[in-house]
């Protein structure tokens, strides 16, 4: 697969936590945690009916003087077999009612209950002319879910970006070493960790984790062939790489096609190197000129650039076949 597709997975999976935040209520009704109803079905009459058609009424009011079945779509629903019912659904009404139909020809009404948990569970009484609901303990809603996982990473994605911006524009301008702004440097560190950590996950498993290693690696032989500041080196290309990502997100959906891949390459990283080389060159313009730190940025872009065409030729042979 193509490096560029690769790193465009990339992107558009942090683009997935920027957009939970964005749009919370999408995200609850889609893959958020939805509340449920569990009834277990205990007969007190002999021989016990089968059940031959079941509704779960939604009440306006304690006497369910007005109602409406439960509107089922999607994964909303509400099942029952002989022993037991399940609903799962968006929203529930205050008040609720059971009428169950059954093969003895009867139709039984129950009490009209509510619904105090979140997770609720429920025994239905099968009586000889009606059923008696009594809840049972459940569970409330779930602090720890899909949705606020996704809502705090994309909480924590953002603020990491934020912040990323402001130390690597503070560290830039002041172009100090780790010794003389150690607090600077720590704080860069700690503050962006949470936001380098969805990086890192997500190229674990976009398969880009190969190129970030390789541009560590290439910024540790740089700092210490030229004896520069190693904590200065690597936490700017920390940053860098933090800023990016979130970034480049945005546009990741507008990736031309296979043909126009090469191009894409190439611009791509051209715009990576220009970046890297004026942010590097200004925290390091008392040590370092800017060729210098062009040629850095323009090596530490090799691994994106090789990978990336040898995977686009890869898959141009293959589609070729």
């Amino acid at each position: 697969m193509p490096v560029h597709c690769s790193r465009g997975r990339l992107w558009i999976g942090l683009a997935v936590l920027f957009l939970a935040a964005i749009s919370p209520q999408t995200a609850r009704a889609d893959i958020g945690p939805k509340p449920t109803m569990k009834f277990e079905i205990v007969y007190e009459i002999s021989p016990a009916p089968g059940i031959v058609a079941a509704v779960l009424e939604q009440c306006s009011d304690p006497n369910c003087s007005s109602s409406s079945p439960f509107t089922q779509g999607g994964p909303a629903h509400f099942t029952c077999s002989w022993r037991s019912c399940d609903s799962l659904g968006y929203s529930y009404s205050e008040y609720q009612r059971l009428k169950f139909s059954f093969s003895d020809g009867k139709t039984r009404l129950s009490n009209v209950f509510t619904k105090r948990n979140y997770y609720a569970r429920y025994e239905v009484a099968v009586r000889e002319n009606d059923l008696l609901v009594t809840e049972r303990a459940g569970e409330i809603e779930p602090f720890f879910s899909v949705y606020w996982f996704l809502l705090g990473g994309a909480v924590l994605l953002a603020a990491g970006f934020l912040v990323s911006i402001v130390l690597l524009i503070v560290i830039a301008l002041r172009g100090r070493a780790f010794e003389e702004s150690r607090k600077v440097y720590l704080a860069a560190w700690i503050l962006s960790l949470p936001t380098a950590g969805i990086v890192l996950l997500a190229s674990l498993f976009s398969g880009m984790i190969i190129v970030l290693l390789a541009e560590a690696v290439i910024a540790i032989l740089y700092a210490a062939l030229r004896k520069r500041s190693m904590a200065l080196v690597l936490t700017v290309v920390f940053l860098l790489t933090v800023v990016k990502a979130p970034v480049f997100a945005f546009v990741a959906g507008f990736i031309p096609p296979e043909t126009e891949g090469i191009k894409w390459i190439l611009l791509s990283g051209l715009f990576f190197c220009l970046l890297d080389a004026g942010v590097l060159g200004m925290a390091l313009r008392k040590t370092a000129r800017f060729p210098e730190t062009l040629l850095f940025a323009l090596a530490n872009n090799v691994p994106y650039w090789v990978m990336g065409l040898i995977s686009i030729i890869l898959r141009l042979a293959i589609s070729m076949r």
